[in-house]
This record gives C-alpha cells, structure tokens and sequence, in this order.
C-alpha cells in the first residue's frame, strides 16, 4: 500500500517523504511530521499513542467505543467519513 501511495503521489509529497516504513505503515517526513496508517481493531490500539489529527474513513461501520479512544486522544481535530 505504501508503494501505491507514494507511486500515485505528486513530485512535491514524494520529495518531502524522508522514509516509509511498513510494520506500522508510516511516512515520515523532512519536518519531522508522521502519516501513519493503523486499524483500530479494539480499544488497546485505539488507546495507543497520542496523535494530534485523527481521519475515520467509513466511521458508520466502525464500533463507538474505539472511535470514542481514539478521538479522545487527538490533540488537535478528528474528521469523520460516512458513506
């Protein structure tokens, strides 16, 4: 998945990714920032770590309490996608 995403990605993003690792999907940036890729499967992984933004794809399917942990551990905004 990373490699598709950095493959369809603009010269501008693929010239700002420092490096990708896979096992978490993570790209880490020159400025220091982290985009990481993780699934909430229960409330210990939703309870991991604190982040600052926090994207819910298809957030209708997802249980609440995870959504719950894990927005209440972004800092800063929590954006939601229902399809």
């Amino acid at each position: 998945i990373a490699k598709i995403i950095h493959d369809n990605s603009t010269a501008n993003f693929k010239s700002k990714v420092m490096q990708i690792t896979k096992e978490p999907l993570q790209f880490l940036f020159n400025n220091g920032s982290v985009l990481e890729f993780s699934p909430l499967v229960d409330e210990a992984t939703a309870k991991a770590g604190k982040r600052n933004f926090s994207y819910f794809n298809e957030v209708n399917y997802m249980e609440y309490e995870l959504v719950k942990e894990a927005t209440i551990r972004t800092q800063k905004n929590t954006k939601t996608n229902v399809s």
